[in-house]
């Protein structure tokens, strides 16, 4: 599902100095969230049904306020993510290719290359919509176990997980199902605050359809108050994609193809 971003919730590079981040110095996994991650993984299909999962189509409905519009997202592993956004006047598609991030302004057809902050956000989100952290060795990622919580639908514990490029989330699962609830990404001037909920099976796993945004979250999109309500109605699996799909739209020419 669309994590919470500067762009799509999920969105959004002189390239030179910025194309490639270096790996994060303590990357791997403890002990203790290794089990919390195993048990993540068998409650939403088992190892066979991740490492099968190359990739998601995901579209929805999202909510901001009295605004209500639609997002499609399209992830592939390890590190590519394209997210469209509509939303009132906002209209934009987002994404990366790994290294290189961009936004367009579908009104306008302008496209923005994304560098510094940006780049490391969207770098961000795509590891995190991919499940890199579940992955064999957590996509180059940090995973470490945290607190633990008690609410009056039972425990939970969290993981901090810190990607190899970008802002650092706390992933929090029930202790319960073993399902991830809670999302909480943090920036530089705050935080987002999201829960997942309303699982259900798509393509041999078991997914969140509702994401939620916490009181009090932070999160900004474009400037703008971001959207605090997702739900997914319909989930592809590993979608066939052209190469080219995820690099910015100017790099492809006459082949661009604008969502409206």
């Amino acid at each position: 599902m669309p994590r919470h971003t500067r762009v799509p919730r999920a969105v959004l590079i002189p390239l030179a100095a910025s194309l490639f981040s270096p790996p994060i110095a303590c990357a791997g996994i403890t002990p203790q969230a290794q089990v919390i991650v195993d048990r993540y993984v068998e409650a939403t299909g088992g190892q066979k049904a991740l490492e099968a999962e190359g990739g998601v189509h995901v579209k929805g409905r999202v909510e901001a306020g009295r605004l209500k519009g639609t997002f499609e997202q399209w992830t592939q592993v390890p590190d590519r993510l394209v997210m469209r956004l509509s939303l009132g006047p906002l209209k934009v598609r987002a994404g990366t290719d790994g290294p290189i991030g961009w936004e367009t302004d579908l009104s306008s057809k302008r496209v923005r290359l994304l560098d510094g902050k940006e780049l490391e956000k969207i770098q961000s989100d795509a590891y995190f919509e991919n499940e890199m952290w579940a992955r064999p060795s957590q996509g180059g990622g940090d995973v470490r176990h945290g607190a633990s919580a008690y609410r009056s639908e039972g425990t939970f514990y969290s993981l901090e997980v810190t990607p190899p490029s970008g802002p650092s989330r706390r992933l929090w699962f029930s202790a319960k199902t073993g399902l991830l609830r809670r999302v909480v990404t943090r920036f530089d001037q705050g935080e987002s605050d999201f829960w997942l909920s309303e699982y259900q099976t798509f393509q041999k796993r078991k997914r969140a359809t509702v994401q939620a945004a916490a009181e009090r979250s932070e999160t900004v999109v474009l400037g703008e108050s971001a959207p605090d309500h997702f739900s997914v109605d319909s989930v592809w699996a590993s979608p066939r994609l052209d190469s080219t799909f995820f690099g910015h739209p100017a790099s492809r020419e006459s082949r661009v193809a604008w969502f409206k």
